[in-house]
């Protein structure tokens, strides 16, 4: 799949275990800063065919990037 002069990549969404911990990482590592917290919007959940969960969200910048990580009510591995 080749991308269009159009084509515009709004944001990159992970899921974490650890939402705090993702966080601080972003923030050490790459000089990232949090610009918004919040709850998981159940619209998100259902895109990301993740079961019905609650959950908390972050996002973070770097320069004009956006970086979307999200803590879901579901069971992850640890390291996930």
């Amino acid at each position: 799949m080749t991308a269009g002069p159009d084509a515009v990549i709004d944001r990159v969404t992970l899921i974490v275990s650890d939402l705090d911990l993702a966080e601080d990482d972003y923030v050490r590592t790459f000089g990232c800063r949090v610009v918004q917290r919040g709850d998981i919007d159940p619209a998100l959940i259902r895109v990301l065919c993740i079961r019905q969960a609650r959950g908390r969200r972050s996002l973070l910048r770097l320069g004009h990037e956006r970086i979307a990580t999200a803590r879901c009510g579901c069971r992850r591995p640890p390291g996930a």
